[in-house]
């Protein structure tokens, strides 16, 4: 039997996705039946609740090189995955038991498909990483039901993916939707009967209204609930900071290094309609600064960290010059340092601490074919590496790879793999990727080829990094064409 990958995406409907022998699947990309391959094995597709054409997928697939079997899982999204009046009749966290049962239909059915149920391993990227993250700590999710995990820019512990008031979010989408505001069972009963487009359509207006008063932590409808009616037999009881219960699985944890990109371009989105900023002094500076803490619900200790890594990598000159767009790679890393990045180091340092030699973490620094995630934000970044970017490289297309590219791929693919098959990740010609020792590191460095780091504090400041270094190359080439010139014009006259 084949060690299991499950990966947890987004969708706005629940299917399981299989990927079986290549041979068997083609010969009906089309069916939504499930079939048993002769040996277990995977390139292709073949589903379970729905079906895609298994000819688009990559040659190259995490799947279609290694002895392992693929399940997707996909789950409800927004309202209809995470709303919560706090009452029994909608208690939240629906999209979570989509992702639970899910895996075990898996852990039930996978020996049909050449699976063994003993050796399954979860990943998500996003969205699909804070679902990993809830798997691991809620009480719901029975032992054994997973062995490993991987974690790919999403946890529970980023500020905003735990509900601060879901009971008041969700009456503002009843009120935009039109519901009568009389009792707490009619405004259940009236979200219930309303239509899916008036939920995705009010939940987007209020995410418009609190991201631009409060900010993400008051987003209601794509977040995860915490207690509310159902008290201790809820999906999540307590905070996972409030907990002592660490399950004992092996963790891969990571991120991206402009993680801030997609962040800081919803800030322009739903805050500043879009519209470019001027600054008048570095008091303008300043407050903006503030105002970025502010809406991805920092505190005291994080408004602390981002004051020093303004002190430390904003110098003075630039300040006062107060040219917004040469701080643009600071903010980027404020907005993802904010948003993602301190909540995936501290989940990592708490597993690591609890769990020695079983957990590992990476960042992800390849510069790979441009990416569609931020389109529209007027700021250029070069050579970033953004959210979701490295996915492109665990289900790489082959027409969009070049040979550089695709040899980063197998890389990927082999770590990956390997993980989930023997819970070391290892791949052939790389450096020896060591388990998280102490706060910070060691981790890995996800490059061409792969480097190991020692102190993962190094990569909150990365944007601002790459941008003097970017500029420093530029002023090299300036200098060197004008002492070129000067040479030619000497020689000239």
């Amino acid at each position: 039997m084949s060690p299991i990958l499950v990966v947890v995406v987004l969708s706005d409907a629940l299917f399981l996705r299989m990927t079986l022998m290549p041979r068997i699947a083609s010969r009906f990309p089309y069916t939504p039946t499930i079939l048993r391959p002769i040996v277990p094995s995977c390139s292709t597709s073949t589903e379970v609740h729905s079906w895609l054409d298994p000819r688009s997928d990559s040659d190259l697939s995490i799947c279609s090189r290694k002895d392992i079997v693929l399940v997707v899982i996909q789950y409800r999204l927004g309202t209809l995955g995470f709303l919560s009046t706090g009452t029994e009749a909608i208690p939240g966290n629906a999209a979570m038991y989509d992702v639970l049962e899910s895996l075990e239909w898996v852990s039930r059915h996978i020996r049909n498909f050449g699976g063994n149920p003993l050796e399954v391993t979860i990943f998500g990227e996003s969205a699909g990483g804070h679902a990993v993250s809830a798997m691991l700590h809620s009480p719901r999710v029975r032992e054994g039901l997973f062995k490993r995990a991987i974690i790919q820019s999403g946890t529970l512990f980023m500020p905003w993916v735990i509900c601060q008031d879901p009971t008041e979010g969700a009456y503002e989408i009843a009120r935009i939707i039109g519901c009568p505001m009389t009792t707490p069972a009619g405004i259940d009963s009236c979200l219930k009967a309303a239509s899916v487009r008036d939920l995705v359509q009010a939940q987007d207006q209020h995410k418009k209204n609190e991201f631009s008063s409060p900010g993400y932590p008051k987003v209601a409808g794509a977040c995860i609930t915490v207690g509310g009616a159902l008290g201790a037999q809820s999906f999540m009881p307590v905070h996972p900071r409030e907990s002592t219960y660490f399950r004992d699985v092996e963790i891969i944890f990571g991120m991206n290094s402009q993680e801030g990109l997609i962040f800081f371009n919803e800030y322009f989105q739903y805050a500043l309609d879009s519209q470019p900023i001027q600054f008048n002094s570095h008091w303008d500076f300043l407050e903006f600064l503030k105002t970025v803490n502010i809406k991805f619900g920092s505190g005291a200790f994080v408004d602390a960290v981002v004051g020093y890594e303004l002190l430390s990598k904003a110098t003075w000159e630039e300040m006062d010059r107060a040219n917004f767009s040469e701080i643009v790679p600071l903010f980027i890393d404020v907005a993802g340092n904010l948003a993602l990045k301190y909540g995936s180091v501290e989940e990592a340092n708490r597993f690591a601490r609890a769990l020695p030699g079983q957990v590992y973490f990476y960042n992800f620094d390849y510069v790979g074919p441009p990416s569609p995630m931020t389109p529209g934000f007027p700021y250029d970044f070069p050579n970033s590496v953004g959210h979701g970017d490295e996915l492109k490289f665990l289900f790489p297309m082959s027409n969009v790879l070049n040979e550089e590219h695709t040899q980063m791929a197998k890389i990927m693919v082999d770590l990956w793999t390997s993980f989930a098959i023997t819970g070391k990740p290892q791949a052939g010609n790389v450096i020896p990727w060591p388990p998280v020792s102490r706060p910070f590191g060691p981790y890995l460095r996800l490059v061409n080829p792969p480097e190991q780091k020692e102190y993962f504090v190094h990569e909150l400041t990365n944007s601002v990094v790459k941008a003097r270094q970017s500029n420093d190359s530029v002023q090299m080439q300036l200098s060197f064409l004008a002492c070129l010139l000067s040479l030619v014009t000497a020689l000239i006259l």
